[in-house]
């Protein structure tokens, strides 16, 4: 991709970059990671 972001404008190429990386990433990764919930719960020291 590196040629390809010499002709894009600032920031695209990074937009592209971001994209690619967010396809290549498994679709289970969601479900393996914690909620917000769980998270705050955390944080907050009352992980159950």
């Amino acid at each position: 991709m590196s040629g390809v972001s010499q002709t894009l404008p600032l920031g695209y190429a990074e937009l592209l970059s971001d994209i690619k990386l967010t396809r290549a990433l498994p679709e289970n990764l969601g479900s393996s990671l914690p909620s917000i919930e769980q998270i705050e719960r955390e944080l907050q020291g009352d992980e159950a």
